[in-house]
């Protein structure tokens, strides 16, 4: 199975500013209004999204720096090793590394904490 074909498969398309390919899968058909939520968002919220996510060996293939006002769940399911850059508030940084390998250390779960700062690219 190549990339070629996984992006065809699962229909993912370029995700603007952030990079890699993605694809919603669901959103929620709720929504928060904005009146009722913290001043970090712009506007209202779906009670939850879900996305399918994709970097490749492309050289220009990686989430570039960014954070969310919300926290967001990585779920790891096949390919090659994701190494995401975390930089925390405190001035901390943190290496996660997602991956098969879950004896060695790799994990197939990850939860990024509202903002803090994230990219990723494969290990």
């Amino acid at each position: 199975m190549t990339a070629a074909e996984i992006i065809a498969r699962l229909k993912l398309a370029p995700l603007p500013e952030e990079g890699g390919l993605f694809r919603e899968t669901w959103r929620s058909e709720e929504a928060i209004p904005a009146g009722t939520l913290p001043p970090r968002y712009r506007g209202g919220r779906a009670f939850g999204t879900a996305i399918l996510y994709l970097l490749t060996d492309d050289p220009d293939s990686f989430s570039a720096l960014h954070r969310l006002p919300t926290d967001e769940v990585y779920h790891f399911y096949r390919g090659d090793p994701v190494e995401m850059l975390l930089l925390h508030s405190g001035g901390e940084s943190e290496v996660v590394v997602l991956g098969p390998d879950v004896l060695g250390g790799q994990r197939v779960q990850h939860v990024v904490p509202r903002g803090v700062w994230q990219g990723s690219r494969l290990a």
